[in-house]
């Protein structure tokens, strides 16, 4: 299990995301007292539930089992440590490096070369996504862990209710979308050509034990801190995310599902240069409050491919060719037949579906990072021909994914760059605030 190569990635990728998250930590920004100006980040939240236990939890109906599983930890390491920005930054660049080594584990279970494991790990671990929240502390990195231990249970594993019950307990408290995307891995590892009863009561005694574990853990968290919610209540979901639900009009929905496009497969592995507002003369959209805080305020929305840095347009054309090659090779080896896949298809077009309504578009960022490890791992699979042929094919793709990875870094390295050189510029302002 921990073998050199697993044991190096994960100690490369903890002191990069390290060296990225105490790079803005001493710009100041991590002490501002809002979050929302890091593409509307929820880093303020998320560092005080950590590390606060007498507070008002809110957003627990979303987060169901965050509280429970990563406070009582939090709230001792900032007893002992002092900072609560400096335990955020722990957590969040621990469990990003664990991410990518959990993606290499995972492609090596699938049967890949170490060389192509390797690669497709580095690029979920270089992606905008990965590299941005496990430098910012925020709940999507333990969601996206969440998500890849089912994943790799799920081809270590198929069919087991001893492993994948607790972890789709454990992706649900992560983030209560993530339930459905367990359920959709757990189905297709049992299911092989037809659906009978079976595998029906297989699949109805799964959901039986994920719901009711979490049930009683969100009891349990209930007991312990008063604040928190009950995520199963009926009604109480809706009546806190409702202004999170758009039912899109026929004029915007185009742009919404363009942007969505756009976050899926490209952005959310190729920075952009990030929308920067300092005051009212830069005409900021409704939704900035330069008025409230002494800092600046980011975000990619809207996207757009002009907007790559120099390195971010060779990854473009390079990402570019990866995908349509992917979709040819996708569709010519019928790759929907391989059960993982399944299961990728699935979440990626439950993604889609769930994000055309929720979540409002200027924080599509946000909402959309689930996706990364998704659409990677379809591209890995749908191209894992190549990769264990003969002639020139597996040596295109070596150099293909090998440019995607150096332009990748160089570019995503500018896009942090690009965010550390803003706060520092406003370094003074922020410590007051």
């Amino acid at each position: 299990m921990f073998s050199r190569i697993r044991v190096v990635t994960f100690v490369i990728f903890w002191v990069l995301y390290l060296f990225s998250s105490l790079s803005l930590f001493f710009t100041g920004v991590f002490g501002i007292k809002r979050s929302d100006v890091l593409f509307h980040s929820d880093y303020h939240r998320v560092i005080t539930q950590l590390t606060t236990y007498k507070i008002s939890f809110w957003r627990t109906h979303t987060h169901p089992l965050f509280i429970l599983i990563f406070n009582p930890l939090g709230f001792l390491l900032k007893k002992i440590i002092g900072s609560a920005e400096i335990v955020g930054i722990l957590f969040s660049t621990f469990f990003g490096a664990v991410c990518v080594v959990l993606a290499l584990v995972f492609f090596q279970k699938l049967g890949f070369k170490s060389f192509h494991a390797i690669l497709y790990s580095a690029i979920l671990g270089l992606s905008t996504s990965h590299i941005f929240f496990s430098s910012v502390p925020d709940t999507f990195i333990f969601a996206a862990c969440s998500l890849i231990i089912i994943y790799l249970l799920a081809v270590a594993y198929p069919g087991s209710l001893i492993y994948m019950v607790p972890a789709t307990i454990f992706a649900l408290g992560m983030v209560i979308s993530n339930v459905v995307q367990g359920i959709l891995v757990y189905f297709f590892s049992i299911y092989q050509s037809r659906f009978n009863k079976k595998l029906f009561i297989k699949l109805i005694t799964f959901i039986g034990l994920v719901l009711s574990g979490a049930i009683a853990l969100n009891i349990l968290q209930k007991l312990i801190y008063p604040s928190a919610d009950l995520f199963f209540i009926p009604g109480s979901y809706y009546s806190k995310e409702g202004n999170y639900v758009n039912l899109p009009d026929q004029s915007g929905h185009i742009s919404r599902i363009l942007k969505l496009l756009g976050y899926i497969f490209i952005f959310n592995f190729i920075a952009l240069k990030p929308h920067i507002w300092r005051t009212a003369e830069d005409n900021p959209p409704s939704w900035v409050k330069l008025n409230s805080e002494p800092a600046p305020w980011v975000n990619f929305d809207p996207p757009s491919i002009t907007a790559l840095y120099i390195p971010g347009i060779i990854a473009f054309l390079l990402w570019t060719i990866l995908l349509l090659w992917s979709l040819y090779a996708f569709i010519k080896f019928r790759s929907d037949k391989i059960p993982i896949m399944r299961s990728l298809v699935f979440c990626i077009l439950f993604n889609f579906l769930l994000h055309n309504i929720y979540g409002k578009d200027y924080e599509l960022f946000l909402f959309t990072p689930n996706w990364t490890f998704l659409v990677l791992s379809w591209v890995a699979l749908s191209l894992k021909f190549y990769s264990h042929a003969e002639g020139i094919a597996p040596k295109v793709l070596n150099a293909l994914l090998l440019l995607f990875v150096i332009s990748q870094l160089l570019n995503n390295a500018q896009f942090v760059e690009t965010l550390v050189s803003l706060y520092q510029q406003s370094n003074l302002s922020l410590n007051k605030a």
